[in-house]
């Protein structure tokens, strides 16, 4: 390392200098993005299963359940009901913290069936911090119709954990129940990202410079690092590889009387068959309910575009593989490359749509692009993995097919995270179409960037698919016109 110190002079300086200018400027642009907005959230408080239901319950009373820890804006409650018959009436809830009253809202029993969730919507929200009392009250006009509500002795604190104690605190008509409402409080806590920030950037510049001096370092001793080949290799091939997405995109339109209009009809009529098909379960339970399903719909299907093609790339071009020298990895890299064109023109439809449905676009949606190329670089990375093993065994296609239907389902695009059983959540929560999906949901629909540990938990499931589906595509390349 001394050795190499002594050479940074000249052209390696400046280029140093250069680098740092940038990271300073892109960290100053995310700084003022995220700001004070980092780190939104929905906690929620959820039992563990709808064992029981609280009985008696009449227009005169009231049952009070105590949530722990609250430290952010209330926007919703929603509770689960069991029902006979058709109930007419209202719900009312009033949030008190400590003594004070912070307001009522009311919600009507009409068209809730049994084992459904309903929603007090908190407009505008309540800030609280600490403890938060829950006083429901139910006013049942049909006599021929029961409203009840469920509870359960055990406690699942959601996607994160907060420790609850369990102190006698439901109550119905005065009198203490043993265990916990089906309740879930979301609300949203933001907290500043300065106080990791600089030397989070601190890290990247350090990082950086090291880079500058290795790679000049490795150039005087005349040494190819696999990097500087990569690079080397784009530049070279950077023609043929826009030929190939170009030969991509309009063989897909050819002969078709919309053309590229359909990119944006098919997220829109998805979009449309599966509202109205899960509308009627989901709505009620999902806020912003066309904008969480389309989310869904694209970007799913972005991936799952990109991670087809990529895998039936080298077969596909067995003949020009085997008349035309290039590097193998180009074949996948392009089809990810068209994929990502389809999603970008696939945006234009999900920001109409956010605009139409009122949803306000604030900075964070400048973030966006962060998760779209963490989806490319997964799907490439698995599309690598899958090109090789299609090579060898062509049943790879048909299995992935039926992987790609099953990670669909197990995939929240049309159904909210909390119908999962507690006890499958930290499973649930390994799906990188999740984490992705989520983040793109938090910058869209909540107008803020996720919690810090999301950025983390993106970038491993975007790299380390992607350098071992590199790794595994380059090992076997040169054996691959064998088998073509």
């Amino acid at each position: 390392m001394k050795k190499a110190m002594k050479h940074v002079t000249g052209n390696t300086g400046l280029l140093i200098l250069c680098g740092l200018c940038v990271i300073c400027a892109l960290s100053f642009l995310f700084a003022w993005i995220v700001h004070d907005n980092w780190s939104i959230r929905h906690e929620q408080y959820k039992t563990e299963g709808m064992q029981r239901t609280l009985t008696g319950l009449t227009e005169q009373t009231q049952v009070r359940q105590r949530i722990h820890g609250i430290h952010g804006a209330v926007d919703q409650v929603t509770l689960t009901a069991a029902v006979i018959g058709q109930p007419e009436g209202e719900a009312r809830l009033e949030l008190v913290r400590g003594e004070e009253s912070l307001g009522i809202w009311s919600v009507s029993l009409d068209g809730i069936g049994d084992r459904t969730q309903f929603s007090f919507v908190i407009s505008p929200t309540v800030e609280v911090s600490g403890d938060l009392d829950l006083l429901i009250h139910i006013r049942q006009d049909n006599p021929d119709a029961v409203f009840t509500l469920f509870y359960a002795d055990s406690v699942d604190m959601g996607r994160y954990s907060v420790a609850l104690s369990d102190d006698g605190s439901l109550t119905v008509g005065g009198n203490p129940v043993t265990g916990q409402l089906d309740v879930i409080v979301s609300y949203t806590a933001r907290s500043s990202a300065m106080t990791w920030y600089w030397g989070f950037i601190g890290l990247i510049g350090i990082g950086w410079v090291v880079t500058v001096i290795l790679y000049k370092h490795n150039r005087r001793l005349q040494k190819a690092t696999l990097l500087w080949s990569l690079v080397q290799e784009m530049r070279r091939y950077r023609f043929l590889l826009s030929q190939l997405v170009r030969r991509d995109f309009n063989h897909k339109y050819r002969q078709s009387v919309l053309g590229v209009l359909w990119s944006f009809l098919n997220p829109l009529l998805m979009m449309a068959v599966q509202y109205l098909v899960f509308s009627y379960l989901f709505h009620n339970a999902i806020e912003n309910f066309p904008v969480y399903l389309m989310t869904g719909i694209i970007f799913f299907n972005f991936f799952n575009e990109a991670s087809t093609l990529a895998m039936q790339s080298v077969t596909v071009n067995a003949g020009l593989i085997k008349k035309v020298y290039m590097p193998r990895y180009v074949y996948p890299l392009s089809q990810v490359l068209f994929a990502l064109v389809n999603v970008t023109i696939e945006l234009i439809p999900l920001f109409l749509l956010v605009v139409l449905t009122g949803l306000p676009l604030t900075p964070a949606a400048l973030l966006l692009p962060l998760p779209i190329l963490g989806i490319a670089c997964f799907a490439l990375g698995i599309g690598m993995i899958l090109a090789t093993l299609n090579v060898y065994f062509r049943d790879t296609g048909f299995l992935w097919g039926i992987a790609i239907l099953l990670w669909t389902y197990l995939t929240p695009l049309f159904y909210p995270e909390t119908i999962i059983p507690s006890a499958w959540l930290t499973v649930y929560h390994l799906n990188p179409m999740y984490q992705f999906i989520y983040f793109i949901r938090c910058l869209l629909l909540q107008g803020a960037t996720p919690q810090p540990q999301t950025y983390w938990i993106c970038a491993a499931c975007a790299l380390i698919p992607l350098v071992l589906g590199f790794w595994i595509f380059r090992k076997r390349q040169n054996d691959f016109i064998y088998y073509l």
